[in-house]
């Protein structure tokens, strides 16, 4: 039979995994374990590598932040209910002040928003997004790919907010400054803006493809105790992207991207900043933790569902579908 000749051609998942292991050869890897971060932190003896590298190392310095206004922006979003066309996500950003003449935070909350993320959602965004049309149909039904499109419109409309209301000196973001999702004109009428405002603004990664790529060079900082930056590959059109340590006794390395309007002597600002024991500045601790959703905005935003003529049926949680009358009672957190 002719199904049965297309079940003989296809190859076995074991005849697969064999010929995968011909590409591990003369390659090399990072241990890569769930709750782990041996990536960011080997087990072996820094001190005894012998890495000859000859970088060109921004070194930091502490320095004054007298006159400066500067901003750490931060976006939280999770999906709160579905129906059979889409998912209902909760949106909500923050942004954080840092006032240097004050030494206080002034904070500003954008949302709970709600977005229906729907294919006919999809079809408008299409023209904004680098993603591809079928791509983004199948995103309704993978909610980190649809998280990450949300996201990164939101922030870009908070960021362009930000840039042409206020004269704020540095603007900081979690993660890189130029999304992979959004299309390149989007920036063009901000970039146009940052030069004419000398505005700088600076993406800090916790984590990052780039850490592991330049791992000689992260090793090479650490062996030698510099808290600092190298300059890597250029990658973006925007922005110059760099790898090193904000502490590198206690720290973990980041990557940071500038845009290219500012010198990396901002990365001596973001270095003065009040951080946390790794070297991750507070401003963008606070702006996480101010954008965090949660149970009780959720609870708000199903009233407006309802207020909008939708109907928000109960759900039961895996542990109650598991467990069933044999769960004792408690309240139900995320």
């Amino acid at each position: 039979m002719k199904i049965q000749k297309i079940l003989e051609d296809i190859p076995t998942f074991n005849y697969i995994a064999d010929l995968s292991i011909d590409y591990i050869r003369d390659n090399e890897f990072i241990s890569r374990l769930p709750r782990r971060l041996m990536s960011y932190f080997p087990l072996f003896d820094v001190d005894s590598l012998d890495l000859g590298l000859d970088l060109n190392i921004v070194r930091l310095n502490k320095t004054d932040l007298s006159g400066l206004k500067i901003v750490g922006l931060d976006t939280s979003i999770i999906p709160i209910a579905e129906s059979i066309s889409g998912i209902l996500y909760a949106v909500r950003g923050s942004v954080v002040i840092y006032d240097s003449d004050i030494k206080k935070y002034l904070i500003k909350v954008y949302g709970p928003s709600l977005v229906y993320y729907t294919p006919y959602i999809v079809k408008y965004l299409h023209k904004y997004v680098r993603v591809s049309l079928n791509s983004l149909y199948t995103s309704i039904y993978d909610i980190y790919i649809a998280k990450k499109i949300l996201v990164s419109i939101y922030e870009f409309n908070i960021l362009k907010d930000l840039v042409l209301e206020n004269n704020y000196d540095i603007i900081l973001l979690d993660g890189a400054i130029e999304s992979p999702i959004l299309r390149y004109q989007l920036y063009n009428d901000l970039l146009e803006t940052l030069f004419q405002k000398s505005i700088g603004i600076v993406g800090i990664s916790k984590r990052s493809r780039l850490t592991k790529r330049y791992f000689d060079t992260v090793l090479f900082l650490r062996k030698l105790g510099i808290d600092g930056f190298v300059k890597v590959d250029k990658i973006n059109r925007i922005s110059t992207t760099y790898v090193g340590y904000f502490n590198v006794k206690s720290g973990m390395p980041f990557r940071v991207d500038i845009t290219n309007n500012i010198s990396p002597s901002l990365l001596d600002i973001v270095y003065s900043l009040p951080s946390n024991g790794f070297g991750y500045p507070s401003i963008l601790i606070e702006a996480h933790t101010i954008s965090k959703l949660k149970y009780k905005d959720v609870l708000g935003l199903y009233k407006v569902v309802i207020e909008l003529g939708g109907d928000i049926k109960p759900s039961i949680t895996h542990r109650s579908a598991l467990l069933g009358p044999l769960e004792s009672d408690g309240n139900e957190a995320f």
